[in-house]
């Protein structure tokens, strides 16, 4: 299935591509052939207005005519005409626009993977119902992905979770680390104390990691400040993990238990005079929200509740006044913006305890 252009507001049809992808894009022509009384196409022809972008493999699949696209370079948007020939003896040509990013920068976004087609919604699923009433504005396609792109991030922020699985590092990471990750997201999270009161009867310790929900550990290590090498290294098995809330114990069990946590914890608690070991645990593991988009849809939906809040708000004052268009002047009552962004994060409140707990306070 080709990737559909996406007809926008300010442009035409448009879609993007990664630098060096070689990937198929197609046009639905459905309502054309509709409104032409049930016509057919008999050819398609796809023509390139830059040398640079190569057109290849085109294909007419029902109401659907398709091409393959690659060659062109990242930063640059490129044109391509779709001219195509029906049964009827009509000829059309509709001119597509195709943007190349940068690949080392896929999509800044979890929720809008496809940027043209999420502008594309904002425009007739989101917009219409908040500007009723507000005579004729218009935002460019640039304006409304700001406003879905700081959407976005004030979800991020008031979860307070990664909204894709990230790898986290105790450490600056190598570039050989890095790039084991193709391209998925990294951050670091500093080593945690050992406070020897902390360690329980037998070396059990508990740690609490920053990150939530914990998707897996990969390993566990114990660095003396200072040092790079770890002077030891957890056995799997003796982690135990609560995702959901970020706990997780070290119970020190099997045939390494002699040469573990109590001895290791012991020489270091004599080398500090029993005091607290600052970041003496280096702990890499995987925390974020996975498949975003199947298992949170009601994220989704308060993200662009929230682009569509904003879009609206940075135009109009509040309160009322009134929108000169035309020469005519049409008077507006503007919505209380804080009233129904204080209901879209009371719905963002319950999803983090859905997705983290309950909070508690302490008095």
């Amino acid at each position: 299935m080709p990737i559909l252009f996406t007809q926008s507001g300010d442009i035409g049809y448009m879609a993007e591509q990664g630098a060096g992808a070689d990937l198929d894009y197609g046009l639905d022509w459905t309502s054309f052939l509709e409104a032409a009384g049930g016509d057919a196409i008999t050819a398609s022809v796809w023509t390139p207005n830059n040398p640079d972008l190569t057109a290849t493999n085109p294909l007419i699949t029902g109401a659907v005519t398709s091409v393959f696209l690659a060659g062109a370079k990242p930063g640059h948007w490129y044109s391509v005409d779709n001219t195509i020939t029906t049964a009827g003896g009509r000829r059309e040509t509709r001119t597509c626009f195709l943007f190349v990013r940068d690949s080392s920068t896929a999509s800044a976004s979890v929720f809008f993977p496809d940027r043209m087609a999420a502008i594309a919604s904002m425009r007739a699923d989101y917009l219409p119902a908040l500007m009723s009433g507000y005579g004729k504005l218009t935002f460019t396609d640039q304006f409304l992905w700001a406003r879905m792109l700081a959407a976005e991030a004030h979800v991020a922020h008031t979860l307070r979770v990664p909204l894709q699985p990230t790898r986290f590092f105790p450490r600056e990471p190598s570039h050989a680390e890095v790039a084991e990750l193709k391209g998925s997201p990294w951050a670091i999270d500093p080593g945690y104390e050992l406070d020897p009161h902390d360690v329980q009867f037998g070396g059990t310790r508990s740690l609490r990691l920053r990150q939530i929900p914990i998707i897996r550990v990969e390993k566990v290590e114990m660095v003396y400040p200072g040092q790079v090498h770890p002077i030891f290294t957890m056995p799997n098995e003796w982690l135990r993990l609560d995702k959901k809330y970020g706990q997780m114990q070290i119970v020190p069990i099997g045939s390494q238990f002699g040469y573990g946590i109590p001895s290791a914890g012991m020489a270091i608690s004599v080398m500090s005079g029993g005091a607290v070991v600052p970041q003496i645990f280096h702990v890499h593991y995987w925390a974020g929200l996975q498949d975003v988009l199947k298992n949170y849809p009601d994220l989704l939906d308060i993200v662009m509740r929230t682009a569509a809040l904003g879009t609206l708000k940075a135009r109009l004052m509040p309160q009322s006044g009134s929108i000169s268009a035309d020469g005519l002047s049409e008077s507006y009552s503007a919505p209380d913006f804080a009233a129904l962004q204080g209901q879209i994060d009371d719905e963002l409140s319950a999803i983090r305890e859905a997705i983290v707990g309950v909070r508690f306070t302490v008095l």
